[in-house]
């Protein structure tokens, strides 16, 4: 499976590169289902890059699910940023592994931003039983994501969304 999509920012490039990149690790500051994230600081950070990658707690309780997206693309100059997504902790019965996500912004015509992300989610072997409710909540899961960013960079003193 792979999950394509996109979104139109209002906003200047280097604001939501700042945004998407450089401040990655504060995800919960503006997307509502991560309760609490922070830098992976085990290993050492790309060149360039702010951090090696992120940690993003995704349930109320201490010692729930993780999300461990390791920082496997940074390219400042395209403004790319790719991630390698563990999951930790999660419910055995959760039919997704993690997943592959590739970030991107580009400037279109008329001076307009667009966030452009690319997902391939790796599934458990039962995952393929549940695949048409999977992309159903997948699909939803990644636009609520953009559209929480798309909030965060041109409103950002917002509640998460």
């Amino acid at each position: 499976m792979r999950i394509q999509k996109q979104i139109q920012l209002n906003c200047d490039i280097n604001s939501a590169w700042q945004a998407l990149a450089h401040d990655c690790a504060a995800i919960d500051q503006w997307f509502a289902p991560v309760q609490r994230s922070y830098a992976l600081d085990t290993q050492p950070a790309l060149k360039g890059a702010a951090c090696a990658g992120r940690v993003c707690e995704l349930g109320k309780n201490a010692g729930g699910a993780k999300a461990i997206e390791k920082i496997t693309e940074w390219d400042e100059q395209h403004k790319v940023l790719a991630f390698d997504v563990q999951l930790q902790d999660a419910p055995a019965l959760l039919p997704i592994r993690g997943s592959s996500a590739r970030f991107y912004l580009r400037e279109t015509e008329g001076a307009k931003l667009t966030l452009y992300i690319d997902v391939r989610p790796k599934f458990k072997a039962h995952a393929y039983l549940l695949y048409p409710l999977l992309l159903l909540g997948l699909n939803k899961s990644f636009n609520d994501l953009l559209k929480a960013f798309k909030a965060h960079v041109e409103q950002p003193l917002a509640a998460p969304v």
